[in-house]
């Protein structure tokens, strides 16, 4: 077996996001993936891009989200034109909706629009509620991880899925290798990306970085194409449209262990919600419903080195997809300080 430059442990968006600027920097790369790619948390998000949501209401993250979010236009075009497929990045901005005396309270930084501009650009919106415009975009969670396999493939990289790691060899402050359930796996480097799984692994790194899974519940309908064109954020409550007419509500936030079940009470719950806002939800056909795991984390993801030759990237909660071009590139930057 060959011996890699890094070793990714993780083939979710950051992971494998991390891997493919490695190896455009010309180093060998092996992503080990615990289960398939597509399979993880990654792929299950509604692919939102949101930074002002977050200015408002995560100050400490704004920044990250801003600068991650002025990256996305030119890494989008470069992920495109390596993998040959669209991540549907869509610039469609968004509406912070609250009853009309809520809505300071909700979006204390958000001007409400006057109610001709609200009907003017989302009309199914319910009467009553006050709508303001906030920047942000959003990709198509299931095409990014796609399109990001096919470059890491395409520069590359080697994918090992169903390769769960389950052991860390150190000396003091150097990893020498990794456990799978197929042997042993080494290299120069590692890049953990373990996302919510993170916390199994903290036996075996000698540091707790904090990451906890917090489960979340989604449902979507199918309008007409086009029947919404703005995503639309509540309290507690999302709409994210797609351009062919599917519309994602979402999403829970619950303690719940690695449990990914769906309970048609919490899909009853969102589609009572999104009805709240736009009645003719009630009207559409509910195509599916299932659950992901964000990781939760109590404060920034942590972006950094762990051990001599051990970089960490977890703890995004629910900003990874937001996030993927910041960290990549942070990453990047680590790495060659790493040498």
């Amino acid at each position: 077996m060959s011996r890699p430059d890094w070793i990714v442990i993780g083939g979710g968006a950051i992971g494998l996001s991390a891997a493919w600027e490695l190896a455009r920097a010309g180093q060998s790369v092996t992503v080990l993936e615990a289960r398939r790619i597509g399979d993880g948390t990654s792929a299950r998000a509604a692919g939102m891009l949101l930074p002002e949501l977050e200015a408002a209401h995560h100050p400490q993250l704004a920044p990250l989200a801003r600068e991650s979010m002025a990256l996305y236009p030119d890494w989008v075009a470069k992920l495109e034109a390596a993998s040959h497929q669209t991540v549907e990045f869509w610039p469609c901005g968004c509406l912070a909706l609250a009853e009309a005396d809520g809505f300071a309270t909700a979006w204390p930084q958000v001007s409400a629009l006057p109610a001709a501009e609200r009907r003017r650009i989302e009309p199914p919106l319910a009467p009553g509620l006050l709508a303001g415009r906030v920047g942000g975009a959003q990709v198509d969670p299931p095409r990014l991880i796609e399109a990001l396999r096919l470059a890491c493939t395409q520069a590359g990289v080697q994918i090992e899925e169903d390769t769960p790691v389950r052991s860390i060899r150190r000396v003091a402050d150097r990893w020498l290798g990794v456990g799978t359930d197929h042997g042993s796996w080494l290299a120069s480097r590692y890049l953990l990306a373990t996302g919510a799984w993170t916390g199994e692994l903290t036996p075996e790194l000698d540091v707790d970085l904090g990451i906890y899974p917090v489960k979340g519940q989604m449902a979507e309908v199918r309008a007409p194409a086009g029947w919404l064109s703005t995503i639309l954020f509540a309290p507690g409550l999302y709409l994210c449209p797609r351009r062919d007419g599917r519309i994602l509500i979402g999403a829970t936030m619950e303690r719940a262990g690695f449990d990914l079940t769906v309970q048609a009470e919490a899909v009853a719950s969102l589609l009572a919600g999104a009805s709240r806002l736009v009645p003719a939800i009630a009207d559409w056909p509910l195509t599916r419903s299932w659950a992901g795991l964000r990781p939760g984390r109590d404060g920034l993801p942590v972006i950094e080195a762990i051990a001599q030759n051990a970089l960490a990237a977890v703890g995004h909660y629910r900003n990874g997809i937001l996030l993927v071009p910041l960290t990549a590139q942070r990453l990047s930057t680590l790495a060659e300080q790493m040498g």
